[in-house]
């Protein structure tokens, strides 16, 4: 199946390819989902969660658990992607956890008040990294439970 039309967990927003090879290594090592999707830009994020672009033969019914979302990113900012998922009644009720390296307490209230469900300031340590994603994967994914 290829991985647009496959259903997915976890819907990684993330432009860095490190940062986003490190927190899908961080949850596989747990174990924690085997249904992860990485899209590099706000742009491809919409796409996907709409069922637009290049992933018009996904089911947009089938939304994922979980976005793990950063703010920092090319073409549409994480910050408006928030307003459009939380806007979307296909999508709205779909958690999103900000993971940002913005500790500035203007992006924080901005977020909440669009209704991001957590706000993590990525840790600068590789091991404190990885246990933080470790952490949200097993809350998000394991003990929360989802509409």
């Amino acid at each position: 199946m290829n991985d647009s039309a496959r259903k997915i967990d976890l819907l990684l927003v993330e432009d860095n390819i490190d940062e986003a090879r490190l927190t899908v290594r961080a949850l596989a090592a747990e174990q924690i989902t085997n249904d992860i999707y990485w899209v590099k830009d706000g742009q491809e994020a919409r796409d996907f969660l709409l069922a637009k672009g290049q992933y018009t033969s996904r089911d947009s019914r089938e939304s994922p658990k979980l976005i793990l979302l950063d703010l920092e990113l090319p073409n549409i900012t994480g910050l408006e992607l928030v307003k459009i998922i939380k806007s979307n009644p296909d999508t709205q009720t779909i958690p999103v956890v900000v993971l940002t390296s913005y500790s500035e307490n203007q992006y924080l209230h901005e977020c909440y008040r669009l209704g991001v469900n957590s706000y993590i300031v990525k840790p600068v340590s590789f091991q404190q990294f990885l246990k933080m994603a470790k952490k949200i994967g097993y809350y998000w994914m394991s003990i929360n439970q989802t509409a």
